[in-house]
């Protein structure tokens, strides 16, 4: 007896048979009909089976014939039937994101390739159900998230997108100034947009960006990925000797803020309330050119009185604060500041601008008179034999040509402090708005606003704008020959 295997099949499939004793040759027909009118040859040889491809569905019918060595045949065999069954057939497709000209190959059960032209193209494999197929892109220099896919008993559609990955590089200028964040090399998918801040090492202050990525001034920016990108975080070392911001203790304690002394002349200065402050340091002078040029690496002041020593000017509040960020770094201390909301963490120990209520209790430092050298007033409120004393203002500017003036050349105040009043202007950290009677505990002003405050007076103002309680306000982007800072700081 001669045996066909299997009965029945679905796509490709194997006729086998049982060997004969003595036999050195088979013949195997096919036809189409139990009959087996109209039989063909499909097969002659040694072997005991024969592959076939089910590319049609149906019923085959087969029997086998044995033959010796001397062409003795045997009898046919029982014919057995296979019934084909053409199977289901499914795509897989997809799109290839970020590169053009790659080679998409299927493998495994079904083979095939594709070249996708175009960045965002797409490609497409007809397979037949139920077997395994992988899916790998390919290009040369490129590499692909995921590399491969593979499909597991295909019974529907499937979809694979692949997406370019490309490196981005983050480096150091000079490598031992700072640090960043990401560090080194990663990979990432096209399009991705990565957050990378830039840290200096102490002694180093942050200058810039360069490379792949747009220079926003910020330590933390981001950049889009869309290449493999190289990014440089520049520092530059501080001059030496190392920047001197003299600070002074101011103790903890409660004052009455605003007119005290009954001026009477502006509203925002009432009403008169009770403020209670923490202890902090301030600056016991205006911030100078010198040191303002030493963290952000220029000047800006220009004809209106220039020099190391000179207090600087023309600073927005945007300005005061990068100041107050970049003072902190140097110092190795926490950043007060959210460069991109610009708001301020009480909470740290670095830099950042007095409040309207720390400004004004340490230009009073303890006095409740217009200014903390005396009350005395002209009656066109104009000068002030008090103020000649401690300040540069509207009467005296002459003898400084209009021109901001040398810190510390005038009268300190109670707390050691200069130039408090006049000389320049100087920003504070808060919106403006205006007081309540409520008394209040270390007060930090309005949450939002169009204005940030301004205190002291200046070189071109009258004595009654540098007075303990004036207060003023300005747009924080605005810059101004007569505005410049000084700093304060937590214990």
């Amino acid at each position: 007896m001669y045996n066909i295997s299997p009965d029945q099949s679905s796509g490709d499939y194997t006729v086998s048979w049982t060997e004969v004793t003595s036999a050195t040759k088979y013949i195997l027909q096919e036809a189409a009909n139990l009959e087996f009118t109209g039989p063909k040859t499909v097969y002659t040889g040694s072997l005991l089976y024969k592959d076939f491809k089910g590319i049609s569905s149906g019923t085959y019918y087969y029997r086998v014939l044995a033959s010796n060595e001397f062409d003795v045949k045997g009898g046919w065999s029982k014919i057995k039937s296979v019934k084909v069954t053409e199977p289901n057939y499914y795509i897989i497709s997809g799109t290839i994101h970020g590169a053009s000209n790659v080679l998409v190959t299927l493998s495994g059960d079904a083979t095939g390739s594709q070249t996708v032209s175009s960045s965002g193209g797409s490609y497409s494999f007809t397979v037949p159900e139920g077997k395994t197929y992988s899916v790998t892109p390919s290009k040369s220099g490129y590499t692909f998230s995921p590399s491969s896919k593979t499909f597991t008993n295909v019974t529907s559609n499937q979809n694979q997108d692949f997406i370019t990955t490309y490196t981005l590089t983050m480096r150091v200028n000079p490598s031992d100034g700072g640090s960043t964040s990401p560090a080194g090399s990663a990979s990432y998918d096209d399009g991705t947009v990565v957050t990378i801040t830039a840290a200096p090492a102490l002694g180093y202050r942050f200058v810039g960006w360069t490379g792949s990525v747009a220079d926003t001034g910020k330590q933390t920016t981001t950049v889009t990925v869309t290449g493999n990108m190289t990014v440089t975080a520049n520092f530059m070392k501080f001059t030496e000797p190392p920047i001197d911001i003299l600070l002074v203790s101011i103790s903890a304690g409660t004052f009455r803020m605003g007119d005290v002394e009954n001026y009477g002349q502006y509203f925002d200065e009432k009403p008169v309330h009770e403020v209670t402050l923490s202890s902090f340091e301030m600056s016991v002078y205006e911030v100078t050119q010198g040191q303002y040029t030493s963290v952000m690496g220029s000047n800006p002041a220009n004809s209106y009185g220039v020099g190391d020593d000179y207090p600087v000017y023309n600073v927005s509040w945007y300005d005061a604060v990068k100041f107050c960020n970049k003072l902190s770094d140097a110092e190795g201390l926490e950043r007060c500041y959210n460069e991109s909301t610009w708001s301020c963490d009480f909470s740290k120990n670095g830099y950042r601008l007095p409040t309207e209520a720390e400004w004004e209790y340490a230009c009073r430092a303890g006095t409740e008179t217009y200014f903390y050298t005396g009350n005395n007033l002209s009656s066109d409120r104009g000068t002030s034999t008090d103020l000649d004393r401690a300040c540069w203002y509207w009467y005296n500017w002459g003898q400084a040509n209009d021109k901001a003036h040398v810190v510390g050349a005038k009268e300190p105040n109670a707390f050691g402090l200069y130039d408090m009043h006049g000389n320049v202007w100087e920003w504070c950290n808060d919106w403006d708005g205006l007081y309540t009677s409520d008394s209040q505990s270390n007060p930090k002003g309005p949450s939002s606003g169009s204005a940030r405050v301004i205190r002291g007076g200046s070189r071109n103002d009258y004595a009654e704008n540098c007075r303990s309680a004036f207060r003023y306000w300005i747009d924080p982007s605005d810059v101004y020959y007569n505005v410049g800072l000084r700093v304060v700081r937590r214990p």
